[in-house]
């Protein structure tokens, strides 16, 4: 198995930190799932999809640095 890509034991706090934005994203995605259900504007549209596509993204580092580092 690859070793991890991050350093050692995340504190207290840095948990907190990916904890909490991992909901502030997730959030994110839920709200950007319903607007590309109800808009037809190209711009929104877009903004909507690069949201999806980062912060999942996003999510899935804060999640892996969690699940190593505790």
């Amino acid at each position: 198995m690859a070793k991890s890509k991050f350093p050692s034991e995340l504190t207290l706090e840095e948990q907190k930190f990916l904890a909490d934005m991992i909901e502030h994203h997730k959030m994110a995605l839920r709200m950007s799932k319903t607007i590309l259900l109800s808009t037809d504007d190209y711009d929104i549209m877009s903004l909507a999809y690069s949201i999806v596509q980062t912060q999942s993204n996003e999510i899935a580092l804060m999640t892996e640095m969690l699940r190593s580092r505790r």
